[in-house]
């Protein structure tokens, strides 16, 4: 998983690729890796002016959540905790001079992290000639599991997590160390947007024929 901070002009751009290290996605990785494409290119395409900057975090998060159910990594799509296993972040951030830019959001960064799995409308609206990344992520750590008591076990029946564990465990075993994270930097202007890292390869195929498969 490559995150680059470039820099151009005294501008910078924050771009993030992953690629198989013996450079063939395996059945697996490409699970992982065309969910999170997915959700990223839905988020992007929410990234207009007028739509709610959040817009694109309720989108990305819809789709993975779905995709994570039907691979058996969620027992429950509604459960915000197992939600919260898997999303950690919020997938935008201003550029400019700095790779993390100041800005507005409309809203404290301790709200975006407790409402990160929400569908509610919160913060402000984009704007032509912002400039943010759109970069979802998952990421199976080896000792994810191991952690759930300690994330969620004051909140959440212990019961219910050990049933958890149980299911999804011999699936989450298959996805283990697999990480992958997508970002693109992504102009608001006047007709939609413009991808402005849109021509660095980002499809399976195109990565596995630039790495040599």
């Amino acid at each position: 998983l490559f995150d680059i901070g470039a820099e151009y002009g005294y501008y910078s751009a924050d771009v993030s690729r992953t690629i198989p290290v013996n450079g063939k996605f395996s059945t697996e990785q490409r699970e992982i890796y065309e969910l999170v494409l997915k959700a990223q290119k839905a988020a992007i395409d929410e990234m207009t002016q007028g739509n709610h900057l959040i817009a694109g975090q309720i989108k990305s998060n819809e789709i993975i959540v779905q995709g994570l159910y039907e691979l058996g990594l969620i027992t429950d799509p509604e459960s915000e905790w197992q939600k919260k296993f898997y999303i950690l972040y919020p997938i935008n951030h201003y550029l400019g001079m700095y790779v993390h830019d100041v800005g507005d959001y409309g809203a404290s960064d301790m709200t975006f992290y407790e409402k990160i799995t929400s569908d509610s409308v919160y913060g402000r609206t984009l704007e032509e000639g912002m400039v943010l990344t759109v970069e979802p992520g998952l990421y199976f750590r080896s000792d994810g599991l191991d952690q759930l008591f300690e994330l969620f076990g004051e909140e959440v029946p212990h019961e219910e997590i050990r049933d958890f564990i149980d299911k999804v465990s011999p699936v989450y075993k298959k996805y283990m160390n697999i990480g992958v994270r997508i970002e693109d930097d992504v102009l608001i202007t006047e007709e939609g947007n413009v991808v402005l890292s849109g021509r660095i390869p980002k499809e399976v195929d195109e990565v596995e024929k630039l790495i040599g498969y």
